[in-house]
């Protein structure tokens, strides 16, 4: 396979893709009577099955027998990708297989795709205004507990500039202690649990970054502010990525105080730090 193209694949739509394949030498007559078949995946990054499709190339109007090393062959076919499959990183995996062998050609992961919505992108429940360096923006936040000492933070992450960001983030979340400064719980992670790196963001996407933030229920009793701090920073230095208020003010530390769990647990839903 010589190279693949595809479209903007969009969850509960067609996925139109195009291979390219070129036999690297002439066949010999024994591998002209081979009947190769190829077979596509499309997969999560940790191996999930979202759409597939089997079949020989070309559907076998120009058959693997027939192909030569002077010519390039296109190999066009759709996939349907199901509505419930949660938008972002997909990995394209393509292999052939010989009918009249039980062995087959290694499968190459050849390239990754990024999955999104079809419409109007989902709105927070919490709005802020807060701008992550020169390309993206915190548009918003959600809050849900999950069990008695876990909450649900979504982060709402809006990306506005036409430039390519050009790193892939970490978003770290600390929840502090308003009165010692001392961190009380921490749920750092890349986007989307690895699956939207920052790095394949592109202008328009909303995505909705979910952080799982365990306290200690001496904690929650205490009646003490649990201060939720974010913000990006690169995993390889360290750094900080500079944040800015919606007045366009630098904020400290290069973090947003966002909110105070403290509040939530007293049945305020946006809890927001004032």
């Amino acid at each position: 396979m010589v190279g693949w193209h595809a479209s903007a694949p969009v969850i509960g739509r067609e996925w139109s893709l195009t291979l390219y394949w070129r036999a690297y030498r002439p066949l010999t007559d024994e591998a002209r009577k081979l009947a190769p078949y190829r077979y596509i995946r499309l997969l999560t990054p940790d191996g999930q099955v979202l759409a597939g499709c089997d079949g020989i190339p070309t559907a076998g109007r120009f058959p693997p027998p027939a192909w030569s090393p002077d010519v390039v062959v296109a190999d066009k076919v759709r996939l349907r990708i199901g509505e419930q499959v949660e938008p972002g990183l997909a990995n394209v995996l393509v292999g052939l297989q010989l009918e009249s062998r039980e062995t087959e050609n290694a499968p190459v992961t050849v390239g990754q795709v990024m999955l999104r919505r079809p419409g109007r992108p989902p709105s927070p429940p919490c709005v802020t205004g807060i701008r992550i360096g020169p390309w993206a923006r915190l548009i918003g936040y959600g809050l849900t507990q999950i069990e008695s000492n876990v909450v649900r933070l979504d982060l709402y992450w809006r990306m506005e500039s036409k430039e390519a960001i050009p790193a892939d983030y970490h978003v770290f979340v600390h929840v502090i202690d308003g009165r010692t400064s001392g961190l009380v719980a921490q749920a750092d992670a890349p986007p989307c649990q690895g699956r939207c790196p920052t790095s394949l963001w592109i202008r328009g996407d909303l995505w909705v970054d979910k952080h799982y933030i365990t306290v200690s229920e001496e904690s929650i009793s205490a009646s003490t502010p649990l201060l939720v701090k974010v913000g990006w920073y690169s995993l390889a230095t360290g750094e900080r990525v500079m944040a800015f208020g919606a007045d366009g003010t630098e904020l400290n530390d290069a973090q947003i105080v966002l909110a105070d769990l403290a509040q939530f647990y007293a049945g305020q839903p946006c809890a927001q730090h004032r």
